[in-house]
């Protein structure tokens, strides 16, 4: 066994041993903790469990409503409590999301933008009686019932800024009960005896649940911590404890703490990348989204027991969940064969049979770059991208482009010589963007599984709650003035800007288009190089090697030497990178590869 693999089980068993009540940390933890690569985090996460799946003790009961990404759009959805998808409730008007049981499991209440404007609506968990439930300009969302059915504590912006709002269940009067604040108060959640609400707080300059009387008065900060974030708390059915998602140990896992003891906190989750925590019914366990680049499935944990054990196993994504007891559900497969319209059709025109090369790069139409050219493959997705991207911010953002296609030659110190834009499967964003109104474009750090990756957010045109929602992400500034300030740190904080936002990296991920980390090599990291940040960078690959996309566009006479083993290796290219882009190797190195210790 290699020392990795050894050093990678001597921490999870460590981390798991952590994984117990503890005192809540230092209100200052160092600047930069230190971080696991991702592929390290993953198997970390993955050793976690024993090797057998866990039998669930109690098994799992009740319903859970969940946003989820299918067909091309969020939407709400009903599952068992075991993941199986049982009834579909809204049908891709807009994105759905943020769904909430009524205490009697009879209803279901979410946010959408359906109408061009984010509003909360009210369904039958039959699927019957939508309601339209508000209809002001601005952005509402996040609703939550009162324990008795009688109200909504819900997110808004109808006073200049993310608050929390109080309303009749039936949408009426409508009060804010944290109006003295400038900064976002978000994710209500309301205490099981209803004198309490939990809500996201950013007062103090940075994430932080706060407690507060059902009327507004009395908040205060329960997690104090000064330089990490925390959101998305969760009652526990008893009202003793909170769930919720910290970011104090460098990844962005689930902690609870104990109402009664705030500063003593339960590590639930290890090395991950957690959202959204909701308890079950019985309180014995907590399900969540455990979210990656590539996937974004539910997840329970028991607090106090070691294992993390899988809800969904499909390939959708999911959001937002809730859980109710109460509820009654039957399967309503008509619902779940419903189709909806695609968001684009890849239109190809494929090269005769007799060609080595299957499809060409083609030109994009009215795109302003040096190259202005894409595979035949993915083309189509980049312009619906491009179309949505102006629908949602009222900005032909995409409309011009830092790069695209490369030629094949193309080397540089600052570019992987392997690069997706070579196969026309990439193309790099417009750095920054000034409008008539200002600066547009602004960038938020997301450290994920042990890398960073940055989302990309659009200022849209129209501030009148038509496009965008508001911002509830810390916005860094990576300027070169900023960066120079910043003494090796890469940047500094903006915080939370005022205005509604289109995030272009989600719109990118509907399409297809995903974005990469940052580098951090010894000789290349986006703390002191800029282009190492490489938030620009997009590429589409359809789960294909980088070297079986090339072929589909160059013949092997176009390709050469140029990518050969060889020369790959006279040019200090490693093994790992040639394995990970596909590169053929010789026999005796591949011989030598599968010897080795995973």
């Amino acid at each position: 066994m290699s020392l990795l693999r050894l050093t990678i089980l001597a921490l999870s068993v460590l981390i798991l041993a952590a994984c117990t009540a503890q005192a809540a940390p230092e209100p200052d933890p160092p600047a930069a903790p230190s971080r696991i690569p991702q592929r390290q985090a993953a198997a970390v996460r993955a050793s976690a469990g024993p090797t057998a799946a866990p039998t669930l003790t109690p098994p799992l009961a009740g319903f859970v409503a969940a946003s989820v990404y299918r067909h091309g759009h969020w939407d709400i959805y009903l599952l068992g409590a075991d993941g199986r998808l049982l009834k579909r409730l809204t049908f891709g008007e807009g994105d759905n999301r943020a769904p909430a049981w009524s205490p009697d499991g009879s209803r279901i209440t979410f946010e959408s933008s359906r109408n061009h404007n984010w509003d909360l609506y009210v369904i039958n968990a039959d699927g019957s009686n939508l309601r339209r439930l508000t209809t002001d300009a601005h952005f509402d969302g996040s609703p939550r019932w009162s324990p008795d059915g009688s109200q909504m504590a819900f997110t808004s912006d109808r006073d200049g800024d993310l608050d929390i709002w109080i309303m009749k269940a039936d949408g009426s009067n409508p009060v804010n009960i944290t109006p003295k604040t400038p900064e976002p108060d978000y994710d209500p959640a309301w205490s099981p005896n209803g004198t309490q609400i939990a809500f996201t707080s950013m007062r103090d300059g940075n994430k932080e649940i706060y407690l507060m009387n059902a009327d507004g008065t009395q908040p205060r900060n329960v997690t104090q911590q000064k330089a990490t974030d925390e959101e998305h708390p969760a009652w526990s059915p008893d009202g003793a404890r909170l769930a919720f998602v910290s970011e104090r140990l460098g990844a962005r896992e689930l902690f609870a703490l104990d109402i009664t003891s705030p500063q003593v906190w339960q590590r639930l989750t290890a090395l991950s990348y957690d959202q959204w925590p909701v308890w079950s019914p019985d309180g014995s366990r907590v399900m969540f989204v455990a979210q990656s680049e590539a996937s974004q499935p539910l997840q329970v944990v028991l607090p106090g027991q070691s294992y993390v054990a899988a809800v969904t196993h499909d390939d959708l994504l999911y959001r937002q969940p809730d859980w109710s007891v109460g509820a009654s559900v039957t399967l309503d497969a008509a619902s779940l064969q419903r189709d909806d319209l695609p968001l684009y059709v890849e239109k190809t025109t494929p090269n005769a049979p007799s060609r080595a090369d299957r499809y060409n790069l083609v030109d994009l139409q009215h795109v302003k770059v040096i190259v202005p050219k894409l595979s035949d493959t993915v083309d189509d997705s980049f312009e619906a991208w491009r179309r949505r991207v102006l629908l949602e911010s009222g900005i032909d953002f995409l409309g011009a482009l830092s790069e695209a296609a490369r030629p094949l030659t193309y080397t540089s110190d600052e570019s992987d010589y392997l690069s997706w834009h070579k196969a026309g499967r990439a193309v790099d964003l417009l750095w920054d963007l000034f409008t008539d109104q200002g600066h547009a474009l602004e960038v938020a750090r997301e450290d994920v599984l042990g890398e960073t990756y940055w989302r990309m957010y659009l200022r849209a045109a129209r501030q009148d709650g038509s496009q965008g929602e508001p911002l509830r992400e810390i916005i860094w500034d990576v300027s070169d003035g900023a960066r120079r300030r910043a003494n090796g740190r890469g940047g500094l904080i903006k915080g939370v800007l005022p205005g509604n936002y289109v995030d272009i990296t989600e719109l990118g991920r509907q399409y297809g288009w995903r974005r990469i980390s940052s580098n951090e090599k010894a000789d290349f990291d986006w703390h002191r190089d800029f282009k190492a940040l490489e938030y620009w960078h997009y590429q589409k690959t359809d789960g294909m090697a980088w070297w079986t996309a090339i072929q589909e566009i160059y013949t092997p006479q176009e390709l050469g030497n140029l990518f050969r083993y060889e020369a790959l290796v006279k040019a200090k290219y490693s093994l790992l990178a040639m394995m990970v882009k596909g590169i053929p190797m010789p026999a005796d190195v591949l011989q030598r590869l599968r010897t080795l210790e995973p």
